[in-house]
């Protein structure tokens, strides 16, 4: 009975996901001028061969890179950490706090819902990128990478929605938490790899990245399948996905008690 009730918050995502077909749409087209301008740059750095090799990747890495980590960053996203705030501020949350329903497990599942549309175009694309890299540039996936690439990337995204929960938390305390979202969302964006690798920045840099979670919202998932990294190393960093996903959802929950204490049920 509970499977059901959730799957059919699944779905009402899902749904909602499909009605803004314009605004996907536009979307997926924003991203193509900062891709091109990617492009651009790493094929001015490429004629100096030494500034290339100083990033850890090879041209053809390099321009697979942007290309897929431009189409995750775009087409995985967030956003109910503005529905939870507004459900918060305007006591939204009323009604679910009364209904047999976990509100986080509510969120998850609307929110796994609301991107699977999203998820679908996005390993299109992908698939078609590969394709091509590999006839023009020989970047290949066997079977196993491709494997590993599709749990990472759903590890991602569960990482994902664990991290911009706990931001979306902050609401409790804050009389509308929206404003800094898209300064976090931007934040994010650029400490991930979305818009280009975070080795660029220097070995001590990446050292630190490999620790902590933001790193395994894009850049990882990359790397797994342009082929940049070993199979141990993706081991490695799948274990810290699980252990990053263990430590945001108990902070999460943490976060959960401890706002509701200050929750005032107004309104709704």
């Amino acid at each position: 009975m509970k499977g059901n009730k959730y799957g059919c918050i699944f779905r009402m995502g899902l749904e909602e996901a499909m009605e803004y077909r314009f605004d996907f749409v536009m979307t997926l087209l924003s991203m193509i001028f900062p891709v091109i301008t990617s492009i651009c740059l790493w094929t001015a750095v490429n004629q100096n061969t030494d500034s290339i090799a100083s990033t850890g990747y090879t041209y053809p890495q390099l321009l697979l890179y942007t290309i897929l980590a431009a189409l995750m960053s775009k087409l995985i996203t967030t956003g109910f950490e503005n529905q939870i705030n507004e459900d918060i501020k305007m006591g939204g949350l009323n009604k679910y706090i009364v209904k047999p329903v976990s509100y986080l497990r509510y969120r998850y599942c609307a929110f796994m819902g609301n991107t699977c549309p999203s998820m679908i175009l996005f390993l299109t694309l992908t698939a078609a990128t590969m394709i091509y890299f590999s006839f023009y540039y020989g970047i290949y996936s066997d079977g196993l990478r491709v494997f590993l690439f599709l749990v990472t990337l759903l590890l991602a995204v569960s990482l994902r929605f664990l991290l911009f929960l706990c931001v979306a938390m902050w609401s409790f305390w804050f009389a509308d938490a929206s404003g800094m979202f898209g300064t976090i969302n931007v934040v994010i964006w650029v400490i991930s790899g979305g818009i280009f690798p975070v080795t660029i920045f220097g070995t001590v840099i990446e050292n630190v990245s490999k620790i902590l979670p933001f790193q395994y919202l894009t850049q990882f998932s990359v790397d797994t399948i342009s082929g940049r990294l070993a199979l141990g190393e993706i081991k490695q960093g799948l274990g810290v996905q699980c252990i990053w996903m263990f430590v945001l959802g108990i902070l999460a929950v943490y976060l959960w008690n401890r706002g509701l204490k200050n929750y005032v049920a107004v309104g709704g």
